[in-house]
């Protein structure tokens, strides 16, 4: 997939691979286990806009519109894998990536983690696997393309973002970053 510069975020048969899992399971729920930070964020900022990339089926959606059934909020949801959700997005002040980036061909990474950087305006909540899925391609590979250590992480999110806050285990990290001002 290509944006506006020609900048490509995954292969055309990657994009494949994704499109045919998507049309076959509900993928991409293990946001749900975090909906309580991620409306902690919104209430603090007082936003009413979130961009969820890598958005899968839609839940993190669903979870925050019954969270807040008190106003709006407006989740735009970006996943190339889904034909009505491939629209590259507009920047926004509150980014949610969980569960996302692990995913990634590790050839298109940096153009993956450069748009990330356009895309939010003040806060990025950035969730990441660092085992192999339980999952694989129609291809045959690891749903995990790449599978690296926190370290290595932090190192990726910290060229592009100041780290605000950490959490780690051996098999997940989150990072809470703010945007750097390109100077």
């Amino acid at each position: 997939m290509k944006n506006n510069n020609d900048r490509k975020y995954c292969s055309d048969h990657y994009l494949n691979q994704l499109r045919t899992i998507h049309n076959k399971v509900k993928w991409g729920g293990s946001v749900i286990g975090k909906i309580n930070e991620i409306a902690f964020f919104l209430k603090i900022m007082d936003e009413n806009e979130v961009l969820d990339y890598g958005a899968g089926y839609g839940c993190l959606k669903e979870a925050l519109n019954k969270q807040f059934e008190d106003r709006k909020i407006n989740v735009i949801e970006y996943d190339p894998g889904i034909s009505h959700k491939s629209k590259l997005p507009d920047p926004c002040k509150l980014l949610v990536c969980v569960d996302v980036l692990e995913h990634i061909e590790p050839e298109y990474l940096n153009s993956v983690l450069d748009h990330l950087q356009e895309l939010t305006l003040n806060i990025g909540y950035i969730g990441i696997s660092l085992t192999q899925s339980h999952n694989s391609l129609p291809d045959g590979r690891n749903a995990h393309l790449i599978v690296e250590s926190f370290e290595w992480w932090k190192e990726k999110l910290a060229e592009r973002f100041e780290i605000l806050k950490i959490a780690n285990n051996d098999n997940y990290c989150k990072f809470i970053v703010k945007k750097i001002k390109n100077t």
